[in-house]
């Protein structure tokens, strides 16, 4: 157009490069300000991208990261959980160990002590009760079993046979047995002793010679010095037999007892009249009156009548047993739901013997077989008498303390159990975890949870009063140790690599982020040393420009 002003191509050429100059100042400053070179795919697209996909990587392991953290507290909580459970079943064991030393302590020495001195008469055969080929007849088992007993050991009774010569005799039952299950000795007044050995259950019978009245059996038992121990019992095979049970323990237990007609073990609401025995044998079907009773006594005394009617259940027993006032706190009876097993403990330890019998209406009915395997038919007013370890033994106050004191650490053990839990997650009660170590989630390690509740362990409620009862609670002890200390060693090596799996994710995070700034993020040094050179080519152009315009200019002057 004809008005158009027409600058100089040198006056252009200067603007042009004034611009550019801006734009690179503008993209300098950007650099500067951002710290990023590349601050969007127009910059440099594969650069953008590239650094893009660390950048999502390195978030991705970043998230990872954390759950890793939280797991690794997870395993230290279980840690700490094992580490408790370590020190308790510990003390569990020690427990059980008292209570084993207390009942070896008790089975040396169980026994029953004649009235007569023997020695004095010479011949045992000149006794006005005593007559040759008379026998003492021992059987015996291990309290802990509920089998019958063995086959018997008679010991005869001849024309020269002396008080020495029948300690020897019984003696001798024991030959090729590791653990002697009986002793016999003379005391210094010519009386015969007969001690249960090594938490043997001893039964000695009385039988005179040939086919004989039971008052014959009871006159043998009464000239050998055991008229007020031997009593009068009915075999469970339409016979009696006079004898007597030495009992190396403190504690009587029954055989088991089920429901009628079922292989369920009784529990303490069952009525006695509908309980059997193994093999669905009848027990108490005569029980249907209150003349039906469960006698017992101590040391001799009166026995105490406990009512067994048909309504009677077997916690009803228990409680009148233990409420009864001349048995409180001389007798303790309880119940093992386990293994349907009645317990009468003596409990005061001057206790030596306790007498049990049943009584009927006229229909006989079994015992409970605290002293033999297999139930025994009692007639009226006949009765069981059982002399228990001695007195300087363990009393049953103080295995009932251990064994308050033994559940108090299996109450512990499950309540460590419980609280050993991060965020909902309890490895020592069964629940597993699972640590992810790639952003794919391919990698891993499964720590599998345990059960380590005291039945987990292997811990059954304690019955510590027998000998094979604090045996079970040291070995179940002992190996529940073993369980939960490989256990700890398994979890410190997961932990371990859980750790290290963390460090490795953290480096291989900074190295991706590294990579990412190596193609995005600008070198400061170098875009102020720009930004400089830029201002400076800035400030010479304007200079170049306004020397320009004072030459134009000049043309002014000439008008």
């Amino acid at each position: 157009m004809v008005n158009d002003i027409v600058l100089g191509s040198s006056l252009k050429e200067n603007l042009l490069s004034i611009n550019r100059t801006q734009r690179t100042l503008d993209s300098t400053t950007l650099r500067l300000a951002t710290g990023l070179k590349v601050n969007s795919a127009l910059d440099n697209p594969q650069n953008f991208f590239t650094a893009g996909s660390l950048d999502n990587r390195a978030n991705d392991l970043q998230r990872l990261l954390d759950g890793i953290s939280q797991d690794i507290q997870t395993v230290k909580e279980a840690e700490i959980g094992v580490t408790a459970l370590t020190k308790l079943i510990e003390q569990a064991d020690s427990i059980a160990q008292q209570a084993l030393e207390l009942n070896l302590q008790a089975s040396t020495e169980a026994k029953v002590v004649g009235d007569v001195n023997l020695r004095s008469a010479g011949f045992v055969a000149s006794l006005a009760g005593v007559n040759v080929g008379d026998q003492i007849v021992i059987s015996f088992r291990d309290a802990d079993t509920i089998t019958n007993f063995p086959p018997l050991n008679a010991v005869t009774i001849n024309a020269t046979t002396t008080v020495d010569n029948l300690v020897a005799d019984i003696n001798a039952i024991n030959i090729g047995l590791t653990n002697p299950a009986v002793r016999a000795s003379v005391n210094k007044n010519g009386q015969l002793e007969i001690a249960g050995l090594n938490n043997n259950i001893v039964n000695i019978e009385f039988d005179a010679a040939g086919a004989t009245p039971d008052s014959v059996n009871l006159a043998l038992a009464n000239d050998l010095g055991f008229g007020d121990s031997a009593k009068l019992l009915a075999d469970g095979f339409g016979a009696n037999e006079v004898h007597l049970t030495i009992i190396a323990q403190r504690k009587l237990t029954s055989f088991q007892l089920f429901v009628a007609a079922t292989d369920v073990v009784a529990q303490r609401s069952d009525r006695i009249s509908l309980l059997e025995g193994a093999n669905n044998t009848s027990l108490f079907l005569g029980l249907n009156s209150v003349a039906d009773i469960f006698e017992i006594g101590v040391n001799g005394d009166a026995r105490q009548n406990i009512v067994l009617d048909g309504t009677q259940t077997i916690q009803g027993l228990i409680d009148n047993i233990n409420n009864n006032a001349n048995l409180s706190g001389r007798l303790q009876a309880d119940f093992i739901e386990e293994t349907g097993q009645i317990t009468i403990e003596a409990i005061d330890p001057e206790i030596e013997s306790i007498e049990t019998a049943l009584t009927s209406d006229g229909v006989a009915f079994a015992n409970f077989g605290f002293t033999h395997a297999l139930p025994l038919r009692i007639g009226n007013s006949d009765a069981d008498s059982i002399f228990l370890g001695a007195a300087g033994g363990p009393t049953g106050a103080q295995i009932a303390q251990l064994e308050r004191d033994f559940n108090a650490v299996l109450t512990q053990i499950d309540g460590i159990t419980e609280d050993a839990n991060y965020r909902g997650i309890n490895l020592l009660k069964g629940d597993n975890l699972t640590s992810f170590f790639n952003e794919d989630r391919s990698n891993f390690l499964l720590i599998e949870g345990v059960d380590f509740t005291f039945s987990g362990l292997g811990f059954e409620s304690p019955r510590l009063s027998t000998i094979a009862g604090a045996q079970l609670s040291i070995d179940s002890a002992r190996q529940a140790l073993d369980t939960v200390r490989n256990f700890g060693q398994s979890i410190t090596n997961d932990l371990s690599i859980i750790q290290n799996r963390r460090s490795f994710a953290e480096r291989t995070i900074n190295t991706l982020k590294a990579g990412a700034d190596d193609l995005t993020v600008a070198d400061q040094n170098k875009e102020g040393a720009n930004l400089l050179a830029a201002q400076t080519r800035q400030a010479l152009a304007i200079t170049v420009l306004s020397l320009v315009g004072q030459q134009q200019s000049a043309i002014l002057r000439i008008f």
